[in-house]
């Protein structure tokens, strides 16, 4: 069974044995995470559609094949022969081996769903127009003139084992074609109890199984409803699938992929872990670790929030299940009390341990930081605020745009770049700092990090024409012109023990400060997705965050640079956490046998795996006990790979 996510990549689940095989564009050449489409062709092959960035065909193993290079956000296929029909928001399309091409069968182009018929009708469904047929550049349509598709929004279209067509709608509940007539079950006519239907699939038996809120079973005549146990009014069932075994499958939006076992009148939902986190968003802001040793994750999405990870266990809180009344977290902070502290657009949250409580913010939120004192402090529009656990105080700074970073000095100075140049806030007072008043040599700047000594603050910059440098009386700017850099856009930057960290338009790259740097473009597939954020943990790794992508953790004491003459393999471990199994996969094959160690804490060899030197390895965890271990991969000559695994 093959399972697409918006964000998490591929996955590949043996039904028989519960073993998952993840394709993600970190360690494998697939186009993108976020799928959105899947289908088979006449020779087994999978095709794969992604929301704006192309079509791959895949053969299951290792091969990955763009067959369209599409900048569209792909709904549906529909495959007849050698050719695949594409449904888009953008358009519907046809692809064959000689090319793809653009049908123009719609008014706003926004397909949702196709099928094709016995005899080679292609059907469309649309987002506004009903349904079209076409073949041989002959179309019809089917809207609420001439059916009952009252509302015109086709979500999904499938053809029974006697070729009768089935539609679900988006408010027009079920209807059924048999080539003369038309009929429709809505809440109106049957026990249906919703007249949005997201996705529906046909079994054997020939009866339909809807999914909306909830699991509908109907054989022609009844609609029985099934509930996930736990389950929500916002909970959606996205898609629902039915494996050789005749059992269902259900992908939800917000709670994971379900098993559906009916035997008798005993019926079952069992959710199944195939990610290697329990995020609730792939959108990454920030994280922040705690002085427990606890991670927080900020997320960006309809389901996201703020997630934590003690080692073992996973908690996320968002409008679903607490206080935390947002679904989207922008940074988080602790301060000297044990609260924890997170902002949203529009209200700052405190966690107390148990507890959280929103506090309506005067302005919006773009930042929030944590000082020494306790004191919070955010950037917005014009101003700056802080909250000091029962009174705001605002700081306007009029004409001065939308302010998204800041960072505080030896003496606790906070320091707000913006496009014009720097702003100095001192007590209740603000000093500029541009161009035309300092040896600063240009501004735009995007953001902010300090780091201090005892006598000096050295401040890092990012800003559209580079990386900025400034001691206090001296300045430099590093760029395409005078470093490694292959984009001046600098979006994010991080000091950490005499480097800097950033991102750019074209990647990652860090910076010793002074003579060394190491650029991490489009030829890793680490930075393969747009990166959004730069954390630190209490250990100094980099949690880097991706837009649709998540985090990745960088353990930069044993990162290194290679040549292109002599790449070193790009070695990923995964997942991880992990409970029965890892599989250690390799970029590039290495040259000589690897040899894949894991330790307890105590440094004790506890798993030894030798001879490695196939491109992909599964290597099995039975008989380890839950808890963090270190792992070690390396060849007679190289360190490959060395990190924390979690047996969870």
């Amino acid at each position: 069974m093959w399972v697409g996510t918006d964000g998490a990549g591929l996955f590949k689940i043996d039904v028989t044995t519960g073993d998952t095989t993840v394709y993600h564009k970190l360690y494998t050449d697939i186009q993108s995470n976020r799928v959105s489409a899947l289908a088979l062709d006449k020779a087994g092959n999978l095709i794969v559609g992604f929301w704006g960035t192309g079509i791959q065909r895949f053969d299951g193993n290792h091969t990955w094949q763009l067959i369209a290079d599409l900048s569209i956000r792909t709904k549906g296929f529909a495959v007849e022969k050698d050719t695949i029909w594409v449904s888009s928001p953008d358009g519907a399309f046809k692809i064959t081996p000689q090319g793809s091409s653009s049908l123009s069968i719609f008014s706003d182009n926004m397909s949702n769903c196709v099928a094709v018929d016995s005899a080679g009708v292609k059907w469309f469904g649309s987002q506004n127009y009903g349904i079209i047929s076409y073949k041989n550049s002959i179309i019809k349509q089917y809207d609420k003139t001439n059916t009952p598709i009252l509302n015109n929004r086709v979500n999904q279209i499938k053809f029974d084992k006697s070729g009768k067509m089935w539609v679900a709608t988006g408010v027009d509940g079920l209807i059924k074609f048999d080539g003369t007539n038309w009929q429709n079950w809505d809440t109106g006519n049957s026990t249906l109890s919703s007249n949005t239907i997201n996705q529906f699939e046909i079994d054997t038996n020939n009866d339909l199984w809807l999914v909306y809120k909830t699991l509908v079973h109907f054989d022609g005549q009844t609609f029985t409803e099934y509930t996930i146990p736990g389950s929500t009014v916002n909970t959606d069932m996205l898609a629902v699938g039915i494996d050789g075994m005749n059992t269902k499958w259900i992908g939800t939006y917000d709670m994971g992929l379900f098993e559906f076992k009916k035997t008798g009148s005993t019926t079952s939902f069992t959710k199944k872990k195939i990610a290697n986190t329990e995020l609730h968003g792939d959108y990454a802001c920030a994280m922040a670790e705690d002085k427990n040793g606890k991670k927080w994750f900020a997320t960006n999405s309809p389901i996201g929030g703020v997630s934590c990870f003690d080692g073992i266990n996973w908690k996320t809180y968002n409008a679903y299940n607490s206080g935390y009344t947002s679904n989207h977290c922008w940074n988080l902070g602790f301060d000297n009390k044990g609260n924890t502290w997170a902002a949203s657009w529009d209200a700052l949250f405190k966690f107390d341990g148990n507890v959280w409580t929103a506090i309506t913010s005067p302005n919006v939120i773009h930042n929030l930081k944590v000082d020494k004192a306790g004191l919070i402090w955010m950037t917005s529009n014009d101003e700056v605020m802080t909250y000091d656990g029962s009174n705001w105080k605002r700081y306007p700074l009029p004409n001065s745009g939308s302010l998204f970073d800041m960072a505080f000095d030896r003496f606790g100075n906070c320091w707000i770049p913006n496009g014009e140049g720097l702003y100095k806030f001192a007590g209740s007072t603000y000093t500029q700092y541009t161009p035309a008043n300092s040896a600063m040599p240009s501004a735009g700047f995007t953001c902010i990090d300090i780091e201090s000594t005892v006598d000096i603050d050295y401040f890092w910059i990012g800003s559209s024409y580079g990386l900025m440098y400034s001691d206090g009386p001296n300045w430099k700017l590093y760029d395409t012109k005078n470093s490694p850099l292959t984009n001046d856009f600098v979006d994010v930057v991080r000091a950490d023990r005499g480097n800097v960290w950033m991102v750019t338009y074209s990647g990652i790259a860090k910076f010793n400060g002074r003579d060394t740097w190491s650029i991490y473009d489009e030829k890793y597939p680490v930075v393969a997705g747009t990166a959004t954020s730069i954390s630190l943990d209490n250990a100094h790794h980099k949690w880097v965050g991706f837009m649709y992508d998540g985090f990745i953790e960088i353990d930069d004491d044993y990162a290194t640079t290679t040549d292109e003459k002599n790449p070193a393999p790009s070695i990923y471990v995964y997942p991880n956490p992990s409970q029965e199994s890892v599989t250690i996969n390799f970029k590039n094959n290495p040259s000589k046998g690897a040899t894949f160690l894991v330790m307890d804490m105590a440094g004790k060899i506890v798993l030894s795996q030798g001879n490695i030197a196939e491109s992909q390895l599964t290597i099995s965890l039975s008989g380890l006990a839950k808890g963090t271990y270190m792992y070690n991969l390396s060849t007679e000559s190289q360190l490959l790979g060395r990190g924390k695994l979690v047996i969870q």
